[in-house]
């Protein structure tokens, strides 16, 4: 009996990558969704982590006023586990394809810190935030959270460009410092696998 091997498909170039990533990050499935990033969110949010089509949009910050947070999501403790779970999502959709280095990466950085500790989170609420991202902070208990020393902060970068390996190795070593995985990197090439699933 002959079996046929399976096909091998090719990398696609990071301009077909790109294209690819348009083609379902579209602003006709957005509905009322002005930025890229966020239609490229609202997308990864909906398809990746299988979110509810119209819940999604609730974890959307798409204003200018946003702290460089594209969305906040936040992970109950499971059972035995005694901390919630904050998920910080920074989405970057250049205008063509390109790639993103190491300044994107320390952007995402220090859009974290602030949510790290309470004084942190205090400090950012003084000031002018934009209207979604204060909803959130205060519908998920962020601060009352860190009170009690029950949150942890995981930072996702989405993007429709390219990772440059300098910045894939910026989160490995951020990582590494903070002695567990609080920053992934999803770019184009991550991409295209899931929407092609």
């Amino acid at each position: 009996m002959r079996t046929t091997k399976p096909k091998f498909k090719p990398k696609p170039t990071l301009q077909q990558a790109y294209k690819r990533v348009e083609s379902v990050a579209s602003p006709t499935d957005s509905e009322g969704l002005k930025k890229e990033r966020a239609i490229l969110l609202l997308w990864y949010l909906r398809n990746v982590l299988g979110i509810d089509d119209l819940e999604a949009y609730e974890y959307i910050c798409d204003g200018d006023k946003d702290q460089g947070v594209d969305g906040l999501y936040l992970e109950r403790g499971r059972e035995g586990q005694d901390y919630d779970i904050l998920h910080i999502y920074q989405s970057k959709y250049p205008e063509k394809p390109k790639n993103i280095g190491v300044t994107e990466v320390r952007e995402l950085v220090g859009t974290v810190a602030p949510f790290e500790t309470e004084t942190g989170l205090t400090a950012l609420l003084a000031g002018k935030v934009e209207p979604e991202l204060r909803q959130l902070i205060e519908r998920f208990e962020l601060l009352s959270l860190l009170q009690a020393g029950s949150l942890k902060v995981e930072a996702v970068l989405v993007t429709a460009g390219s990772l440059t390996p300098e910045a894939r190795g910026l989160i490995e070593a951020t990582n590494t410092s903070r002695g567990r995985k609080a920053f992934r990197g999803i770019d184009v090439f991550d991409l295209v696998p899931l929407i092609e699933a």
